[in-house]
């Protein structure tokens, strides 16, 4: 069988070179050759015949500025394409544990698991100087971080790095982080398990070494018809807050009547109004520091009466 040639109907080659394109008009004649009648020099075999349609593809393809496709093929391109991108979607919804089988709606909208239990109340614990360490179990096992914010002196809430979950199989594994403090300072904490469905947070623990020193100085700055004003010394460390007592002269039992939350510290002294008092009956005061280690030691006591004040 003599060799197919490689020249078109004009004679020319069929085989473009780096630098010249098959004319189109010689696409155009073999194309509507209805049967492919064989030129001169060209092969009559069907084969040869399905060579050069595969070469006026060709052509097509690297030259669309040309050559302006309007046959099925470029619509099913289309389709291939965009059933490619579906295809190479598919790990990445297995890796957010999705699957086309989850998910609902004309746009494949996934459906999201569920929120992760909150984890458990943290122990903060103060070496005493600037750290301390957090220690929680998780109530989980499809959480994806371990959220960790912190606040001082009742303030908004701060994040602290967080930590990835290990929780595979089962639940109640333990986590234990460290954070850095301000030498002082009294943090409270809590923990946040979060996943795609939401997040939720664990009670809040707060983290002190020891109970606070007690107040100084306590004296009396004003009498009222029902009240009475105090002022004292604030404890020098760990305080929380001071809770104000009050005594009836005859009583033995002290009473608590006003609790007033630490703030950071402007001044030496804090001031604190006893009320709700009966007029012209004795009183004895005195106040103590807390945290949540406790209370410290009680100031000392002072003594007045409410009365009414005679201008």
């Amino acid at each position: 069988m003599p060799a197919p040639s490689t020249f078109g109907p004009s004679g020319k080659s069929l085989v473009q070179s780096s630098d010249t394109h098959l004319p189109r008009e010689d696409f155009r004649k073999i194309r509507s050759s209805t049967p492919i009648k064989a030129a001169k020099g060209m092969s009559t075999h069907p084969k040869h015949h399905q060579d050069v349609r595969k070469l006026s593809m060709f052509y097509t393809l690297m030259n669309p500025a040309n050559h302006r496709d309007t046959r099925p093929a470029a619509k099913a391109g289309r389709r291939f394409k965009i059933l490619l991108a579906l295809c190479l979607s598919l790990p990445i919804l297995g890796l957010l544990g999705l699957s086309p089988a989850n998910a609902s709606g004309p746009v494949g909208q996934p459906t999201l698991p569920a929120a992760p239990l909150a984890p458990s109340t943290p122990t903060a614990v103060h070496n005493g100087s600037t750290q301390v360490t957090l220690t929680w179990t998780d109530r989980s096992t499809n959480e994806l971080v371990f959220g960790v914010q912190y606040r001082d002196h009742g303030g908004a809430w701060k994040n602290a790095p967080s930590l990835p979950s290990t929780s595979i199989s089962t639940t109640g594994k333990t986590y234990t982080i460290t954070h850095a403090v301000p030498y002082g300072t009294i943090f409270c904490y809590h923990i946040s398990a979060a996943n795609l469905g939401g997040v939720k947070y664990s009670p809040e623990a707060c983290a002190v070494p020891a109970a606070p020193s007690r107040p100084t100085n306590l004296r009396v700055t004003l009498i009222g018809a029902n009240s009475v004003g105090l002022s004292f010394g604030r404890s020098v460390v760990w305080e929380w807050g001071y809770g104000l007592y009050t005594k009836r002269a005859g009583d033995s039992s002290w009473v608590l009547n006003k609790v007033l939350v630490s703030r950071p510290p402007s001044s030496a002294t804090e001031q604190m109004l006893a009320d709700n008092l009966i007029w012209g009956q004795d009183y004895c005061f005195r106040v103590v520091a807390m945290n949540s280690r406790g209370q410290s030691l009680p100031s000392n006591e002072v003594c007045a009466t409410p009365d009414y004040v005679m201008e």
